[in-house]
């Protein structure tokens, strides 16, 4: 038997443990090769403490009117919109429209996070939480403009303080305290302080977003509404008391780029007008969005005033037929609309018509 040399056996071992120290050393170079090659982890970026932001809108319309045989350019509203916050803890909202060229304070409010998602105080001028149709925003209207029912029942913005949890959750909640010191809803007097309570609950299903017309994101079948009621506060004056209320109530049905709405609405108030006490209303309204940026859209709305005095009825009615083409990622908006209005009173019925059209920009 031969046998091997010592120095023989270490050559032997010598090639194998080479050969593995070889490959060792490229897996380990091969390694931080590929870690040199990697970019390095980038750290989260830490939201600001104060945001803020300052925005534009714009809307030119043209109005032609049958009855008054009126053509009409006006500036319907050139807004100035600034907004902060802090941490999300509070925002702050302040708005001023220059249209017809007269200056007016949209919001003025500041509005605090007092508890999570559940609680949030709101107080400035802002809009009262009354009229789904009201609360939507005139630029995300499907028409060119909101209905007789925003004017009839005296939808606006007034000072108060608000309770409410925003309007991102399915259920809706907001009770406030309103009361500005102004002209009367109903007439051009002195100002008077006439306080009022509103009240408004709601529930939104999967995501239907309740102040933008119109079914632009599409999907499955879901439903909202809405009941919400604004009651002025009794006070003394020379001929009595002074009472008032409206409620309202509207549903909201939304399917694959369909949305259909109706709402019944009641108003009983000492100064309706001279000769009208109450106001009974109703409203439905339709419409399509199809390849997510065009609308069209149909809108009847009928306002019933009750007598007063031996004072006879009179009924409002307005159908109006629209569509509205968006651009540039909602930036530019086309509207287009005509309408039948009827002023029904026993002595004479009166028919007018009118089209509008309306560029918006934001």
């Amino acid at each position: 038997m031969k046998t091997m040399s010592p120095l023989t056996m270490n050559q032997a071992l010598s090639r194998p443990l080479g050969a593995v120290a070889v490959l060792l050393m490229g897996l380990l170079y091969t390694t931080e090769w590929a870690r040199a090659d990697e970019p390095a982890p980038v750290a989260a970026e830490k939201e600001p403490d104060f945001d803020f932001e300052a925005k534009g809108r714009l809307q030119v319309r043209y109005t032609h009117e049958s009855e008054a045989e009126s053509n009409q350019v006006e500036l319907a509203r050139a807004r100035l919109i600034l907004k902060g916050g802090y941490k999300k803890v509070f925002d702050l909202d302040l708005g001023m429209d220059f249209g017809g060229f007269d200056a007016e304070v949209t919001n003025a409010f500041l509005n605090v996070k007092a508890y999570k998602k559940h609680l949030q105080v709101r107080a400035g001028r802002m809009k009262r939480p009354f009229l789904r149709q009201f609360m939507t925003s005139s630029f995300d209207l499907v028409v060119v403009e909101r209905s007789i029912l925003a004017s009839d029942f005296q939808a606006r913005r007034d000072l108060g303080l608000l309770l409410h949890n925003g309007d991102k959750d399915e259920f809706e909640w907001a009770l406030g305290v309103f009361g500005d010191l102004q002209p009367s809803d109903f007439a051009e007097e002195t100002p008077e302080f006439r306080p009022a309570i509103a009240a408004r609950v709601a529930y939104h299903q999967d995501g239907l977003d309740p102040y933008s017309e119109g079914d632009r994101k599409g999907g499955g079948f879901r439903v909202g509404g809405a009941v919400s009621a604004l009651v002025h506060v009794d006070r003394t004056t020379e001929e009595g008391r002074d009472t008032g209320y409206r409620l309202e109530g509207d549903v909201l049905m939304r399917v694959a780029g369909t949305s259909i709405g109706a709402g019944v609405l009641f108003r009983a108030e000492d100064l309706v007008d001279a000769d009208f006490t109450r106001i009974v209303a109703g409203f439905g309204n339709v419409d399509y969005t199809f390849l997510d940026d065009y609308t069209v859209a149909a809108r009847y709305s009928l306002a019933k005033r009750l007598e007063k005095n031996e004072a006879l009825d009179r009924t409002e009615h307005e159908l109006t037929v629209g569509a509205v083409a968006r651009f540039f990622g909602d930036h530019l908006s086309v509207y287009v609309d005509g309408s039948w209005l009827r002023d029904a009173r026993p002595s004479a019925e009166t028919d007018s018509f009118r089209f509008r059209l309306q560029l918006g920009v934001k």
